[in-house]
């Protein structure tokens, strides 16, 4: 009985430290993909540690119920075909940027998004055909001045 009692307290102790070192979801920052964000003429770089959502299930929860986003990190939302992406915020508790890239990961649009508890929630539209979105904390895109012109470049 006493050895399952270690046990117990290991496991758990271990889950805390995990979860005290983790930035997104249950995935260490060290070992989340990063992607890049290039300025035009390539003068300026920023690097993003993010969670992939590539299927249905995966883009349909997002952030959602997630207490904090932290800074630098977010979630790449990758779709099958380049279309008109639209992105609603029920149940996300953090505002969030969302920013469009288009099939060959050139910028297409972004906005702020508020969170929503009850619908209907506010739908935040792509500017036009996308195939790529990113969701970092509300106010990244605007301190990186992310704007027309801007590449994305997908992990490797």
């Amino acid at each position: 009985m006493r050895w399952k009692c270690g046990i117990l307290c290991c496991l758990v102790l271990a889950g805390c430290a995990v979860s005290s070192v983790t930035g997104i979801g249950d995935t260490r920052l060290s070992e989340s993909p990063t992607i890049e964000l290039h300025s035009p003429g390539f003068d300026k770089r920023v690097t993003v540690f993010v969670e992939i959502a590539d299927d249905p299930q995966e883009r349909a929860r997002g952030l959602m119920e997630r207490q904090q986003v932290p800074w630098g990190t977010g979630m790449l939302f990758l779709f099958p075909t380049s279309q008109q992406l639209s992105f609603w915020m029920k149940n996300t508790l953090v505002p969030l940027d969302i920013l469009y890239f288009d099939a060959r990961g050139v910028f297409v649009s972004s906005a702020t998004m508020e969170p929503c508890a009850a619908d209907p929630c506010r739908t935040y539209p792509s500017a036009g055909s996308a195939m790529y979105a990113l969701e970092v904390p509300a106010g990244f895109a605007k301190e990186q001045e992310i704007a027309s012109g801007w590449t994305l470049s997908l992990p490797h």
